[in-house]
């Protein structure tokens, strides 16, 4: 029974239920905060808020159980999200260490391969740091801590987002040369055709 992909699976489910009560329960939308954006949101989407469905923190000018429950939300998913960077950082130290060990009996090749997987798995944990868990916590803080932030940055933040399926594959595609060669086989194709089209004419 392959129990690490059990232990795997059931730590992500686990990981999905803790983040998704911390939005039930202390970052669902009260009146208070639908009332505070009303104006402004109806302004820049010309949509009404009661139709919309959102998560989201309110730090001042509201009731103290608002504050309150609004912290312990975002602090709570700091906390999550800073933990999953620390086990990616410790889990790879461990990888590697384990594939410079004298100890470790494998072919160059299956050894060369490996790390050629670590190097695109390593990216594809910059990714969603860079593109998600950062962005995230620049607006929540930005709102908790009174910065004024301008909508271009929210913009950014929302773009950056929406590109993490696009970009984290990339990352597998162009740190294996199989899958990057067949990814850029076309072009070099075309390359070669009129390399030799040119050396046809040149003779």
């Amino acid at each position: 029974m392959p129990h690490g992909l059990v232990v795997s699976v059931i730590y992500v489910v686990l990981h999905m239920i803790v983040w998704g009560s911390i939005d039930y329960f202390c970052l669902h939308s009260a009146p208070d905060m639908r009332n505070y954006i009303r104006a402004s949101f109806k302004e820049l989407y010309n949509e009404n808020i009661d139709n919309i469905n959102f998560v989201a923190g309110m730090f001042s000018d509201t009731s103290d159980e608002i504050i309150l429950r609004s912290w312990a939300g975002i602090i709570s998913l700091t906390g999550i999200g800073l933990y999953s960077i620390v086990l990616y950082f410790v889990l790879g130290y461990k990888i590697v260490s384990g594939l410079n060990s004298e100890f470790v009996m494998m072919s160059k090749k299956t050894a060369q391969m490996q790390k050629q997987l670590f190097k695109a798995l390593a990216i594809q944990t910059v990714i969603p740091i860079c593109v998600s868990f950062i962005p995230c916590s620049f607006t929540f803080y930005g709102a908790a801590l009174r910065i004024d932030i301008k909508n271009w940055i929210y913009w950014i933040s929302a773009i950056a987002i929406s590109m993490f399926p696009c970009l984290d594959p990339l990352a597998i595609i162009f740190f294996l040369p199989a899958l990057r060669q067949h990814l850029l086989k076309p072009f070099c194709k075309g390359r070669h055709l009129i390399s030799a089209v040119t050396n046809q004419y040149s003779l």
